[in-house]
């Protein structure tokens, strides 16, 4: 990950012109996601920067079974591990909330 960091300048979601977006933006985080990248105290940030964007939705997430293995991969909280089931029924329920 300090790769990552050195590679990118670290956060480069929050470094992009997201500004721009004027379409629904759905923001999904485990309270628990110690990935260096993408850690909880940042959406707030994350959800300022899409000022523009409408409706803005962050679903926060708990829990999980099985976590192992590097914090910034698909085995830990960071990618909803145990609980992947609910996280995509609940993306797909906001999704077709959003379709006219």
């Amino acid at each position: 990950m300090l790769a990552y960091k050195r590679q990118w300048g670290g956060d480069w979601v929050t470094n992009m012109d997201i500004n721009k977006i004027e379409m629904p933006v759905l923001i999904a985080h485990h309270k628990k996601d110690k990935c260096i990248v993408t850690p909880p105290g940042k959406v707030s940030i994350l959800r300022k920067k899409l000022k523009n964007a409408k409706p803005v939705k962050v679903l926060w997430y708990e829990g999980g079974i099985g976590v192992r293995g590097n914090e910034c991969e698909a085995q830990h909280y960071h990618g909803f591990k145990g609980i992947e089931k609910k996280v995509v029924s609940d993306i797909m329920g906001w999704i077709k909330s959003q379709t006219p």
